[in-house]
């Protein structure tokens, strides 16, 4: 990961410049969390020092929004069932990964896949007058094909 200093915004690491500034002063991962460590080991007098310097104000910065984020949005963050509350019509498709095949004869959802096994079982037994060949899906409570 690489850091913008100018706008902020996290970046890949093969980024040589910003997508969203165009600007080319990034900070690697290393010097990133080298600032991190040098910020939270001072205090005081130090700590001012250092957010004297641009580099070490742009990381204290992007910390306390980074923060801030975290805090609001902590469902976001540590839960990824946050797609599932925000928009209902994910949970369900997530549940529902069979597609659900209704009878046309009685509208039923209790249906099975006719296998190629029972297809060549059905075409050994009765040859060319088998019916399964031609159908995809039993019903099994009107025990019609379809």
């Amino acid at each position: 990961m690489k850091l913008c200093l100018n706008c902020l915004t996290e970046l890949f690491d093969r980024d040589t410049s910003c997508y969203t500034c165009g600007s080319d002063t990034l900070l690697t991962n290393d010097e990133l969390n080298k600032i991190r460590q040098e910020i939270k080991a001072s205090k005081g007098k130090t700590l001012e020092k250092l957010l004297d310097d641009m580099k070490y104000r742009k990381v204290q910065e992007y910390i306390t929004l980074k923060q801030n984020r975290d805090e609001k949005y902590p469902e976001f963050i540590k839960n990824e069932n946050i797609k599932a509350q925000v928009n209902p019509s994910f949970a369900k498709a997530q549940k529902t990964s069979v597609p659900e095949v209704v009878c046309p004869y009685c509208k039923s959802t209790n249906t099975k896949k006719i296998t190629s096994k029972e297809k060549a079982v059905n075409i050994a037994l009765f040859g060319i007058f088998g019916n399964k060949r031609k159908y995809q899906w039993h019903c099994n409570n009107c025990k019609s094909d379809f």
